[in-house]
């Protein structure tokens, strides 16, 4: 799709079922990875 920002941004995407508990496990995997490469503010 085409970009509507110019903010520089991810997308996660996945194929097949993602429930509540998978979802909370891949936004603590993100903050730990932000954290180990110290992006402190977004």
């Amino acid at each position: 799709p085409g970009k509507l920002t110019q903010v520089e941004t991810f997308r996660v995407g996945c194929i097949g079922h993602v429930d509540a508990a998978e979802m909370r496990q891949a936004v603590a995997a993100i903050g730990e990875a932000l954290r180990e490469l110290e992006v402190l503010e977004i």
